[in-house]
């Protein structure tokens, strides 16, 4: 899979032969595209507890990249809420945010790591305003929606 912006490349986890109609195949193909980034986001999230947030942000596509750090924060913030104190949620956010900022400097980077980083960077600056207002206003539990 090539992105739309021709930036990014990302393969397939397993062959796809292209047999038959073009219309059966092709929902086979869409298929091999989602099997393929869901191999590959279930993959980055043992890679993003082994290793430093800043290495491993460089190793996937960056959907899987983006889905796995919002997947990541959602834990720390249900885990805060589990212990009461969001305040080392809070400071972790920071700190992930601080080495981002950081990262970005670095005026060598690639321009597809520098776009995936700036969107890590909106994304995790909203999570820290989320976690702020949260901290601020003494929430700490999160009662479920009744739809």
């Amino acid at each position: 899979m090539i992105s739309c912006v021709g930036t990014e490349y990302v393969e397939f986890t397993s062959v796809l032969k292209l047999l038959g109609k073009v219309e059966c195949y092709m929902q086979e193909v869409i298929d091999f595209m989602r099997k393929s980034l869901r191999d590959i986001s279930c993959d980055s999230f043992k890679k993003a507890i082994a290793q430093p947030r800043t290495d491993w942000l460089k190793l996937d596509a960056a959907q899987c990249t983006l889905l796995v750090s919002l997947s990541n924060w959602v834990t720390s913030v249900e885990k805060g809420f589990a212990a009461a104190n969001l305040a080392p949620t809070l400071e972790a956010c920071l700190d992930d945010l601080t080495d981002l900022i950081k990262m970005v400097m670095d005026t060598s980077m690639s321009k597809q790591l520098r776009t995936k980083v700036m969107c890590l960077i909106t994304m995790d600056a909203h999570s820290r305003d989320i976690i702020g207002i949260l901290k601020a206003e003494n929430v700490t539990k999160v009662d479920h929606f009744k739809w």
